[in-house]
């Protein structure tokens, strides 16, 4: 278990973060003899990305002086930024966008006219390595709510779309009564190919968890919506 501790400058918090990350994977591999990588740097995003480079035993550093982290950014491919799946690599390459350098600078405002405002402001947050979240340093956190998303092809058949909302029904309620939880609050969130997205909740006069009742409350949201969209 380790404590925090205040670090003069950024360099030594680098250094910090290194020995930390190696003795991380050190002790996984002596305690389950599998491998782990690690990625060091100064926002959440930049780590994560750089734990997929050494993969599947190594770590990255990258050093936190401004002129490094550009560099690092300015090559590298779109896909590499989380969040962003083969449909959203797909639509950025259509624009010309292959590079994270593009997104804030000769394409930035095909990515403002393209996408809504709070993909776009993800994606060029996203593209210069900002973080959108905050660790916790003290207290435990409180789960307030549960669901699961798929992004799969393009489709307007209420057939296809009603049997993939079950599916996503099932694997919530299977989550929620392994962990114990119930609700009387549903939301249903579509995504359409232009990243708009679009929501619709109820909220029930009970509480449930199966995958069943899910379904039962999930499926005529989603005739709402499909209705509306005709």
């Amino acid at each position: 278990k380790y404590t925090q501790k205040t670090v003069s400058n950024c360099e030594e918090a680098g250094r910090m973060g290194a020995l930390i990350g190696e003795d991380i994977r050190r002790r996984v591999k002596a305690s389950t003899r599998l491998t782990a990588s690690a990625g060091i740097a100064c926002t959440r995003t930049l780590a994560k990305i750089c734990s997929d480079l050494n993969k599947p035993d190594g770590l990255y550093h990258l050093p936190t002086r401004r002129e490094h982290v550009e560099k690092f950014l300015e090559n590298l491919n779109v896909r590499k930024l989380p969040g962003v799946g083969k449909v959203t690599e797909k639509v950025l390459n259509e624009l010309g966008i292959t590079k994270c350098k593009s997104i804030i600078s000769d394409k930035a405002h095909l990515v403002l006219e393209y996408f809504s405002k709070k993909t776009s402001d993800w994606l060029l947050r996203a593209a210069t390595g900002v973080s959108n979240c905050r660790c916790r340093k003290t207290g435990t956190y409180e789960q307030k709510g549960i669901g699961n998303e798929r992004t799969f092809k393009a489709t307007t058949d209420p057939k296809v779309l009603r049997a993939r909302c079950g599916d996503l029904c099932q694997m919530v309620g299977k989550r929620m009564e392994k962990s114990g939880m119930v609700g009387r609050v549903i939301t249903l969130k579509l995504k359409d190919t232009k990243f708009v997205v679009h929501t619709r909740s109820a909220t029930l006069n009970r509480y449930i968890s199966s995958g069943d009742d899910l379904e039962k409350a999930a499926l005529p949201l989603l005739d709402a919506e499909l209705s509306k969209a005709a």
